[in-house]
């Protein structure tokens, strides 16, 4: 006769196997709940990361990842040209309009330059790195890629003819503004803030503006009369026969000046001052547009008795400033006026760009205005080379005495590079056990791909989602199917809650209706914190790719599709850019879809095998889930395109895998097998 091995519960043996086996259950459960505290560490402290520390959008700012210390470039600040034609509403001697825009004679063109906020650009050339370093170097910095530091450079995406009338090379990779200096090396418009000193790459010209105005005047004094018109008296400008003004005066003449860029307190104005030197010959100096425009005016009037023309804006102010000092009739066309006007309130946004002037504080006349008048009284206002005009920080009253100014165009944060595992760990083990590894595989696959217009790194984004996806399906595979299970139990728990209804201000009651829940539980071995262990692991997978796409160069600077991967979709559809509202709107609309799907292939069942009072209670148990879903997409909307683009990808991951998972659910194996198979090792 066989030998069973039905009665061995009673022997010796079958109680020591009972004891290994609940020994090995109890030390496997320590083991998980070792692991799940583990698990909701790294989360929590990627969540509190992914917040604190400083990632930014822009390439060269932030926590960034380099394979190698070589590969380190500084913030590019790409400037393009922003043309307008300008048309001038000329009034008679009345002050009524008589605006004609068919008139070439009143039109003026201006071209200014701007920052280009959708060009992110990652200056990846090793040698002109290298001959960044090299200018650092010279300036008694160090290479680029020192932690903490702010590094800041310039390029120029306009036509070639104005290049050559700048005197830039005509060519350079990524459009970085350079010439030959006299020295005979290229020099770049760039800085380190590092350094202790800044050579000037342009030729540095006094810049002439007219002077802020003191209390109760205004940039430009005309001559004026006053006329009758419906029984009231109204001052207006007095217009000649010419349709010319007679200009009585100027609030002043001040000139800014070059700084001592050898001074180290004054490296960050040098920088700023070299840009503006680029900015006002770009827009006001030799054969520019607006100069053309000028010198057009002048000779239809014959203002110039050597009918030369003037080479820049601040030589036309100089001439009006003597004329004016010497009090000589000056006459104006009205065009001029607004050239005037123009003039001074683009060189102040210039000037406000580059941090050497508070745009708020003009017309502030109070004792701690940083904006005050150059010229120290009337007799001097026209004396443009005693004038100095006076920048942020050299306020006379300014009692901290702040001689430097932020390096311009510097970004939101000074750069922190990671270029080997020992740096990553120095931002803790969130960042050591998966951000550096998963951001090294990442670049690596980046750079090994073209850039194929974005697509580039649309292939590499999906690499690496199927390789952590897939990953974490293989873990938490067992977990999912548990769900699965609990998901079948929502019908009998709602019929439990049904039961109570009316009773939740009981204690008695709503204790027993706990203890039935639990029971249910407990028949079908399902833990409520299963659904928190699968979410401890995909949370800080999620977490990590957040930080690797906000933190590899490659992908910042991706423009897929014309969407920049570094801008905020909300903010550039507010700004009528409505390219990026399709993205919005599909990743939005995937993520609510992988969301709600086990709920909507369940649909059908449920409605089937529940009553009313159990779908009202089914509804009332869902509203947690609907809760969770507006937040993914209010967070959604916030994140920039490229973690959209990830999540887009992510969702669609995530709506195959439960489609996957539910027809698995449905088969034979599944119900028959292991269904009954994790309901017993459990």
């Amino acid at each position: 006769m066989k030998k069973t091995n039905n009665f061995n519960y009673f022997t010796q043996d079958g109680k020591d196997q009972e004891k290994k086996k609940a020994t090995i259950k109890k030390v496997w459960k320590w083991i998980k709940i070792t692991l799940y505290a583990m698990l909701f560490g790294l989360t929590i402290t990627g969540c509190v990361q992914s917040f604190v520390l400083k990632n930014s959008s822009n390439v060269g700012n932030g926590i960034e990842f380099y394979i190698d210390q070589e590969d380190i470039g500084p913030k590019v600040n790409t400037l393009t040209n922003r043309e307008t034609k300008l048309n001038v509403a000329v009034v008679d001697n009345n002050g009524k309009s008589q605006k004609d825009n068919a008139n070439q004679d009143n039109n003026y063109e201006l071209a200014i330059l701007n920052i280009n906020q959708d060009k992110n650009v990652y200056l990846n050339n090793k040698e002109v790195i290298s001959n960044l370093n090299k200018q650092s170097t010279n300036n008694g910095g160090k290479n680029i890629g020192q932690p903490k530091v702010w590094y800041s450079s310039v390029a120029l995406d306009i036509p070639t003819e104005d290049l050559k009338r700048l005197g830039y090379n005509e060519t350079t990779p990524f459009n970085l503004v350079q010439k030959q200096t006299n020295n005979e090396s290229n020099q770049y418009l760039f800085i380190g803030n590092d350094s202790n000193k800044y050579a000037y790459l342009n030729e540095i010209k006094d810049i002439i503006l007219l002077d802020f105005p003191k209390p109760g005047e205004q940039y430009i004094t005309l001559d004026t009369h006053s006329i009758t018109e419906d029984e009231k008296t109204i001052t207006t400008n007095k217009v000649d026969e010419n349709k010319n003004f007679t200009l009585l005066g100027f609030s002043g003449l001040q000139k800014i000046i070059k700084y001592d860029g050898s001074n180290e307190k004054q490296k960050n104005v040098a920088f700023a001052r070299d840009i503006l030197q680029t900015f006002y010959d770009y827009s006001f100096g030799k054969r520019s547009k607006f100069i053309n425009s000028l010198n057009n005016v002048i000779f239809a009037e014959n203002k110039k008795a050597d009918n030369s023309n003037y080479n820049d804006f601040s030589e036309y102010l100089i001439v009006l400033g003597e004329k004016l000092k010497n009090n000589q009739a000056v006459k104006i066309s009205q065009i001029e006026r607004e050239m005037i006007n123009t003039y001074q309130q683009t060189m102040v946004e210039y000037l406000s760009v580059l941090g050497l002037l508070n745009k708020a504080d003009i017309g502030n006349h109070k004792e701690d205005s940083t904006v005050v008048p150059a010229a120290k009284n009337q007799a001097t206002k026209y004396d443009y080379q005693e004038n100095v005009f006076t920048r942020l920080g050299t306020h006379i009253k300014d009692k901290t005495q702040i001689n430097d100014i932020n390096t311009p165009f510097r970004g939101d944060y000074p750069i922190e590079p990671i270029t080997n595992w020992g740096q990553a760990w120095g931002y803790g083990p969130f960042y050591g056990l998966l951000v550096y590894p998963l951001s090294a595989l990442t670049q690596s696959m980046r750079q090994a791909i073209p850039e194929l217009g974005g697509w580039g790194s649309i292939i590499v984004i999906i690499i690496s989602l199927v390789i952590t996806r897939l990953l974490m399906f293989a873990i938490t595979f067992k977990s999912k199917m548990m769900q699965s299970v609990q998901e079948g139990l929502r019908t009998k728990k709602a019929a439990i809650e049904a039961k109570y209804v009316g009773f939740e201000k009981n204690k008695a009651m709503k204790m027993k209706k706990n203890q039935e829940i639990q029971a249910l539980y407990a028949k079908y071995n399902i833990s409520p914190l299963d659904q928190f262990g699968s979410m401890l692991i995909t949370m800080p997978v999620f977490f990590t790719m957040w930080r690797v796409i906000q933190g590899i160069p490659e992908i910042k600077q991706t423009v897929w599709l014309g969407l920049n991967f570094s801008s905020q979709s909300w903010t550039k559809v507010l700004g009528g850019e409505f390219i990026y509202l399709w993205i919005l709107i599909v990743t939005i609309g995937i993520q609510v879809l992988s969301q709600m799907l086990p709920k909507l292939l369940e649909r059908k069942k449920f409605k089937q095998a529940t009553t009313i009072a159990e779908a009202q209670a089914l509804k009332k148990s869902e509203r947690t889930q609907k809760i969770m879903v507006i937040v993914f997409a209010v967070i959604t909307i916030l994140f920039t395109v490229g973690v959209q683009v990830y999540w887009l990808f992510g969702g669609l991951w995530q709506i195959l895998e439960v489609l996957l998972l539910h027809k698995v659910k449905r088969t034979k194996w599944f119900k028959e097998r292991y269904s009954k198979k994790i309901l017993k090792d459990r």
